[in-house]
């Protein structure tokens, strides 16, 4: 059995650790099981169901160093030295090489075997100069580099760093179109003869919520139909919201807040609305277009989540007058949905391929 270590701030349904519980739902959990070491001593939405797959969830004790980033990598060292025995790997997932390099340097002084640092975004809003002089440090560090898309990759390790791309994998089989399914869910939530644009993030800096809500703003004045459905929790929340009831669309905006059934909204949604400032390469866009789904995005996101033919790009320079315009062409063109399961799986992002691929990183 090899187990392996995860290192995360806490695990949430965001992105990469939605990417990991799906790992840790396909992987052979008798050859590999997983532990998470979480930053931020809360209850994360995955707790739950880790513990029912017998993965265990320590928090990172942080003392009180003034200094935050020497304050945790003390800590850190810590307890990888108390816990080094245990595990076979450590897996770092971040968006900053100062954080990568940190934490990569202490499981490599504690010696754990391998250590992995795995790059799940294109920028960062926290210490941008740091990230810069510590990316050629990380780059020289002998641990195995992943990341979810090539400019991720160059975005942490440069343009001369040597990397992996792990695509993020997901349940093929939940996220299949079902006919059933969409009428089902668009009866429950009264979406019937609705055109509905959907998102599904977390309300922050990257999502660009203000911008989704200009765009459907200028769709609704032109279909008075539309309603806009957003999923997810976050710091900006209260923003949109005000800036919703402002517009006097409060009518037509739903807030679902967190969402375990991700994959049944999708198939409701008449068009998923993603204009991200910056993205790594978005397990959510997988789905969506695993439910045959069409995505309007912007032009900001990586050509590597081109999955299928339903992904249009339109720039985040152009007005929301322009964003919606295309938005209405495209839920105008021909509306039949078709399963793209095969279209994903063969483009390598079946989570029972990743969960190979990981495991022969993971047993080597």
């Amino acid at each position: 059995m090899k187990k392996v270590l995860h290192y995360v701030s806490i695990m949430n349904r965001g992105g990469q650790e939605t990417f990991i519980m799906n790992v840790f739902h396909a992987i052979n959990r008798e050859h590999v099981l997983f532990d998470f070491l979480c930053t931020i001593n809360q209850p994360g939405d995955y707790d739950v169901e880790i513990n029912k797959l017998n993965g265990k969830i320590f928090h990172l004790n942080l003392g009180k160093f003034k200094i935050e980033v020497i304050d945790r990598f003390l800590n850190l060292r810590k307890f990888l030295n108390l816990h080094k025995n245990e595990y076979g790997v450590f897996h770092v997932h971040t968006q900053h090489a100062m954080d990568g390099f940190l934490n990569a340097t202490a499981a490599i002084k504690a010696g754990i075997p391998t250590v992995i640092v795995h790059s799940h975004s294109t920028n960062t809003l926290y210490h941008p100069i740091a990230h810069k002089i510590f990316r050629p440090l990380l780059r020289r560090l002998p641990v195995t580099k992943f990341a979810c898309s090539d400019l991720a990759g160059k975005w942490l390790y440069g343009r001369q760093g040597e990397y992996k791309i792990i695509c993020n994998g997901v349940d093929i089989k939940r996220f299949s179109f079902s006919n059933e399914i969409r009428q089902q869910i668009r009866r429950e939530n009264k979406w019937d003869n609705h055109k509905v644009i959907g998102h599904v993030g977390s309300f922050s800096y990257p999502k660009n919520h203000e911008f989704i809500v200009k765009v459907f703003n200028e769709i609704a004045k032109k279909d008075s139909t539309a309603i806009l459905v957003l999923i997810g929790i976050g710091e900006m929340i209260n923003d949109v919201k005000k800036q919703v009831e402002e517009l006097g669309i409060s009518d037509k905006v739903q807030f679902l807040g967190k969402r375990s059934d991700v994959y049944k909204l999708d198939q409701g949604f008449d068009l998923f609305l993603f204009p991200s400032r910056y993205e790594g390469l978005p397990v959510v866009l997988v789905e969506a277009q695993c439910t045959g789904l069409k995505c309007l995005v912007s032009d900001t996101i990586t050509s590597e989540i081109d999955v299928t033919e339903n992904i249009y790009r339109e720039s985040l320079i152009n007005s929301p007058v322009i964003w919606a315009d295309t938005a209405i062409k495209i839920m105008e063109e021909n509306t039949s949905r078709r399963n793209m399961a095969d279209v994903v799986t063969n483009a390598g992002y079946n989570i029972k391929d990743t969960a190979k691929i990981l495991t022969e990183f993971y047993c080597k």
